[in-house]
């Protein structure tokens, strides 16, 4: 696996879902600069143990991404990559990012309660 470097970002989650919209908002801020050329934001049930493409294509329930440096808010809908919605309890995830020079890195684990 290639190099990973942490990625120093503060992270919280806001769950304003409604009674017939889910809608889970991730406030990103990133707590160093980094001049990113693309992220992503990993959801998944339980945390994995080995982190690598297979893995985490395997059990990464969804992935958001982007291009450039992570917006301030991220919002999920709340449905896996199969389009169907997710169950309401505990779910982890984290981000990764790579920079202008091919560097990788990754945040810490976080996790929420989706209601």
């Amino acid at each position: 696996a290639a190099d990973i470097k942490a990625f120093s970002v503060e992270m919280e989650v806001s769950d304003i879902s409604s009674m017939d919209l889910k809608r889970v908002v991730f406030y990103v801020r990133p707590q160093q600069v980094i001049k990113t050329t693309s992220w992503k934001l990993y959801i998944f049930k339980a945390k994995i143990k080995t982190w690598s493409d297979e893995e985490t294509n395997r059990w990464a329930l969804r992935v958001i991404e982007g291009k450039g440096v992570p917006p301030i808010n991220i919002i999920w809908d709340g449905v896996d990559s199969k389009g169907e919605l997710v169950e309401p309890g505990k779910y982890y995830f984290l981000m990764t990012a790579i920079d202008v020079k091919g560097q990788n890195y990754a945040t810490d684990w976080f996790n929420f309660k989706l209601q």
